[in-house]
C-alpha cells in the first residue's frame, strides 16, 4: 500500500497506509479499534501546513456520534481517517474548535461530500462526548 494523495482546491492532503484491528474493548456501545502501523496525515495549502502523527497502537472508537443519529449520519467507516485524526487531536488537547474543524476539513479533503462533512462536524460539535448536550445528559444520569 502506498501513500494516498488527495487534492481539493488549493489544498493537498497525504495519508500514509495503516490498518485497523478491532479490540475487545467498548466505549458504551461503540467498539474500540487499534491503529496498526501508525498513521501520518499531512495537509498543505496557501499559508497552511499541518501534520498529524498517530502512533502505532493508538485506540479510537471511530466516531462518537450518538446511536440515534447513526441512521442519519451513516456508518463511520466512510470517515475513518478523519475520525482517527480528530480523536488524536482531542487527546493532544487541541482546542475543541480546531479538532472539529480538522474532522470536517479532512472529510472534504479525502473526497467526502461537503454536506456530509458539515453534518458530521455539527453532530460532533453538538452531541460528541465533550459537548454541552453530553455534559447535561451525564448530570441528569447522576
Amino acid at each position: 500500500m502506498s501513500i494516498q494523495i488527495f487534492k481539493h482546491g488549493a489544498f493537498d492532503c497525504s495519508v500514509s497506509p495503516f490498518s485497523l484491528e478491532p479490540t475487545q474493548k467498548f466505549s458504551g456501545r461503540r467498539r474500540i479499534y487499534k491503529v496498526n502501523g501508525g498513521l501520518v496525515v499531512r495537509i498543505f495549502g496557501p499559508g497552511y501546513s499541518e501534520r498529524i502523527d498517530v502512533p502505532d497502537g493508538f485506540q479510537t472508537d471511530l466516531g462518537s456520534v450518538p446511536s440515534w443519529l447513526s441512521p442519519i449520519m451513516g456508518m463511520p467507516d466512510s470517515v475513518i481517517t478523519a475520525s482517527i485524526c480528530h480523536d488524536m487531536a482531542c487527546r493532544k488537547n487541541w482546542p475543541r474548535w480546531k479538532c472539529h474543524s480538522l474532522l470536517r476539513s479532512l472529510m472534504i479533503l479525502t473526497g467526502k461530500p461537503s454536506w456530509k462533512a458539515r453534518a458530521w462536524w455539527l453532530a460532533v460539535y453538538f452531541f460528541g462526548p465533550q459537548s454541552l448536550f453530553s455534559r447535561v445528559v451525564e448530570r441528569v444520569r447522576k
